[in-house]
């Protein structure tokens, strides 16, 4: 028995059309990317220096505890990039749950925490392939990019590690 399939109905749309989309897509991808860029975010370079001057402050301290990291500087870098890949392309082709698994599961202390801000620096999140905004740090990016019911969940696994840090 022969099944038969339905025919779908075919798109009547000229390169043209398609060109003017994909312009005024592009177009309007560029107009969100300047105005975010002139307004500003709320992450500065000065806020970056402060975030990255008192993590290591606070690291040093943790370590005159005796608490140290537990990841090598070479693991937070994959840490930091692995994160970094999960989020920087905004609302395209992010993976906001990898982000939110990796940063509940690979932190163990508060030293892991504030050497991960460090290691992952300031970077470019983009939004369509535009670069969207200036660089970010961490928490900024992070709590940029998570909605609330994933930063309450990792703040929670945080608090059941001892971690005092909150996104």
């Amino acid at each position: 028995m022969a099944k038969t399939r339905k025919k779908l109905p075919s798109l009547k749309v000229s390169p043209g059309q398609l060109l003017i989309g994909t312009g005024f897509l592009l177009l309007g991808a560029a107009a969100i990317s300047f105005v975010r860029s002139t307004v500003g975010s709320p992450h500065n370079e000065t806020a970056g220096d402060d975030i990255f001057s008192q993590s290591k402050k606070d690291l040093k301290d943790l370590e005159k505890q005796g608490i140290s990291p537990t990841l090598s500087q070479t693991a937070l870098e994959s840490l930091a990039n692995q994160i970094h890949n999960a989020i920087r392309y905004s609302a395209v082709a992010d993976d906001k749950g990898r982000a939110e698994a990796l940063l509940k599961t690979r932190p163990k202390n508060q030293a892991d925490v504030l050497a991960l801000i460090r290691a992952y620096g300031d970077r470019q999140l983009h939004m369509f392939g535009f670069p969207d905004g200036g660089k970010k740090d961490l928490p900024t990016a992070i709590g940029e990019e998570l909605s609330r019911t994933q930063l309450s969940r990792i703040n929670q696994v945080y608090q059941s590690k001892g971690i005092t840090f909150r996104f």
